[in-house]
């Protein structure tokens, strides 16, 4: 998933670190260069869904436009993390 808005500065990548504890999710979360906020995640349909619902919850004034599309990976996850 690909976040626009104001996602850099407002705590998000922590936020979404600490909501994953909450869903056997995997994957990380990531700044980019172009002010845009990098994700990716893995698990189980419903986890997923639930995850992101609340994620796009708690930013919902912050989140302009959320892209994503879904692939194969081939990166196994320890947990979910930040990356710099």
């Amino acid at each position: 998933l690909f976040y626009e808005g104001r996602v850099q500065g407002v705590g998000f990548r922590y936020t979404c670190v600490s909501v994953s504890k909450q869903y056997p999710v995997m994957g990380y979360v990531k700044n980019l260069p172009t002010g845009r906020v990098e994700m990716v995640v893995s698990g189980v349909a419903e986890a997923v869904d639930g995850f992101l619902a609340e994620i796009a919850a708690t930013f919902v004034n912050h989140i302009e436009r959320c892209t994503s599309e879904n692939h194969d990976v081939d990166e196994v996850f320890s947990g979910f993390q930040i990356r710099y």
